[in-house]
């Protein structure tokens, strides 16, 4: 028996930079434009095929940002978050996300320092161990539509694959789960600790056909009357996209290894409101139709490097300033029940600390050490 992999067979381009960006939303957008306005040469290598990550056309989700839907009246980014926004607000004032793809597209090759290859999944990390610690020499990645393989040298690596795919294959040290209250003394904390996340969430989007359309659901569509949604969440004919946010399921599983079956799940979901929507006779909605079903599940967490400094609930709730801030956010500490579909289920998230946050440079450094904690 021969084992023959594509690397063999069509051989490896390699190439150095100065930085390879991996991941393509919008940390890794706006990492990649700011390397390249300081004159470096780098590589941005995303995994899907349309920039913007979770704020993308495949996946929806508003970008909200500092002002947090208008809660912090004064609040607003800046650089090249900024420029994106502001630029977007001008051309796009529908919030078309086909038109935000494009925003961010441009903005990326407008820039000639950057080479961008989408559609290019990062599966190889290569490392040295010296005196300083350890060191990421170069990481090998698949183009899968056009079977070319890659070797990528750099000085830096940003990691901003979302799922920390580059950290991880390193050897940083990396957490995921919640920890216990007894760690940081956070009150949100459990007891003891478990592997407890955020899920991930598929979205949809309807439209008025001007004509009565029939809706046939298939097997797979949640049956939601069955379950507490109609009573504890927001359903309506003239909802959309993020109004749907609480389509979330994986919270007690692994979101990223149970990837594809949470997927179809979700889809089922997201089949099962719009059912409940078309024919339990509750809404005004012969004439709707069915525009867009997510196809990518909307991950909100993963793994969580270990670095100089953890940002805790402490944190965030009392505004802690930092010496090496080096940005600001405004959304709120927002814990999600991990089930909302299961009967009984359907509580609302607990939110608070809805003040700005300023995370420390230190807390973006990951500790070169062996993975430890609760990670797979």
């Amino acid at each position: 028996m021969r084992k023959h992999a594509l690397r063999d067979q069509v051989g490896v381009e390699h190439d150095r930079y100065d930085v390879v960006v991996v991941g393509g939303g919008l940390a890794g957008v706006c990492a990649a434009i700011a390397a390249a306005r300081a004159g470096l040469r780098l590589a941005l290598v995303h995994n899907r095929t349309v920039l913007g990550g979770n704020s993308s056309s495949e996946i929806r989700v508003w970008v909200c940002g500092a002002t947090s839907h208008g809660e912090h009246h004064y609040a607003r980014e800046t650089g090249i978050m900024g420029e994106l926004f502001v630029e977007n607000q001008y051309r796009n004032r529908d919030g078309n996300p086909y038109y935000w793809d494009q925003l961010l597209l441009e903005k990326v090759l407008a820039e000639p320092g950057i080479r961008l290859l989408l559609g290019t999944h990062v599966d190889e990390v290569e490392v040295e161990d010296g005196d300083q610690g350890r060191t990421i020499v170069a990481v090998g990645a698949v183009m899968a539509g056009s079977e070319r393989v890659f070797r990528l040298e750099a000085e830096q690596f940003v990691d901003a694959s979302g799922d920390g795919t580059v950290g991880f294959l390193a050897g940083a040290r990396y957490r995921t789960g919640r920890e216990s209250h007894a760690e940081y003394g956070e009150k949100l904390a459990p007891v003891e600790p478990d592997d407890e996340t955020l899920g991930s969430t598929i979205l949809f989007y309807v439209r008025d056909a001007g004509h009565p359309v029939r809706y046939v659901a298939p097997p797979w569509a949640v049956d939601i009357a069955s379950t507490s949604v109609p009573t504890t969440r927001y359903i309506s004919p003239a909802a959309n996209g993020c109004a749907y946010w609480w389509i979330e399921l994986g919270g007690d599983r692994d979101v990223v290894h149970d990837d594809d079956q949470l997927r179809l799940e979700l889809q089922g979901a997201a089949l099962g409101v719009w059912d409940y929507i078309k024919n339990s006779g509750r809404f005004d909605a012969d004439d709707l139709t069915l525009e867009w079903v997510g196809s990518v599940p909307g991950r909100r967490e993963y793994r969580r490097f270990v670095g100089d400094h953890t940002l805790t609930e402490q944190d965030i709730l009392a505004q802690a300033q930092h010496s090496d801030t080096v940005a600001f956010g405004g959304w709120s500490l927002d814990l999600h029940p991990r089930g909302d579909l299961r009967p009984g289920a359907g509580l609302a998230p607990r939110v608070l600390g809805r003040d700005l946050r300023h995370p420390p440079a230190g807390a973006l450094r990951p500790r070169p050490r062996e993975p430890v904690g609760r990670g797979p």
